[in-house]
């Protein structure tokens, strides 16, 4: 009777020992975590974000356009009008200024000096080549008839160069521009090499 009671007890204790140590495994691990497999598709668990509808309810706001007229910047000396079209008829070709240290003398319709070569002779232009690049002639339209202002009292005409275009004359003398001249008050071309001066009208 001993012998039964004592094994009873002993499979008393291996039970409660056995029930101890699983709750006590499953309060330190807790229930295992679920790892989804590494090739697994999360896209489809990802939220879709439908694109920004146009719905014609947004505003149409024009292009910016600029309207307003913006004229050149103002030449530093007298303002002269320029020349009218060509077009068969006359046009002032001519214009005269009063200058504080030359007097009076001829300009170009857009107010810029003019000069004359010593060595050209009536109605007879020698400036060519490089003499020309550096001195312009002063050249009109073909259908245009040159007259200038009320000093400019000389006889205008024209001459044919050599490459066809026509050179603007003051009683027979031809006219140049001079490429070192930047503004309409310069006369950087009077007395160069003592042979070009400035036209007096």
């Amino acid at each position: 009777m001993k012998r039964s009671y004592l094994i009873a007890i002993i499979i008393v204790i291996a039970a409660v020992l056995i029930g101890l140590f699983v709750w006590m495994s499953y309060r330190t691990q807790g229930p295992a975590a679920y790892n989804p497999p590494a090739n697994a598709n999360m896209a489809e668990n990802t939220p879709t974000v439908p694109p920004p509808a146009t719905n014609g309810n947004i505003p149409y706001v024009p292009p910016p356009t600029n309207t307003t007229y913006t004229p050149p910047p103002a030449i530093n000396g007298p303002v002269l009008p320029p020349p009218a079209p060509i077009s068969p008829g006359k046009s002032v070709y001519l214009n005269t200024v009063k200058d504080a240290k030359l007097g009076d003398r001829l300009v170009a319709f857009d107010g810029m000096s003019l000069y004359y070569f010593t060595k050209d002779s009536t109605n007879t232009s020698t400036c060519t080549g490089t003499c020309a690049t550096t001195w312009p002639p002063y050249t009109v339209g073909f259908a245009v008839t040159p007259i200038g202002d009320a000093k400019a009292t000389g006889k205008i005409g024209t001459i044919t160069r050599a490459d066809g275009s026509k050179q603007l004359i003051y009683d027979g003398v031809p006219l140049y521009r001079y490429s070192g001249d930047k503004t309409d008050l310069d006369t950087n071309g009077q007395g160069v090499g003592g042979v070009w001066y400035v036209v007096k009208p």
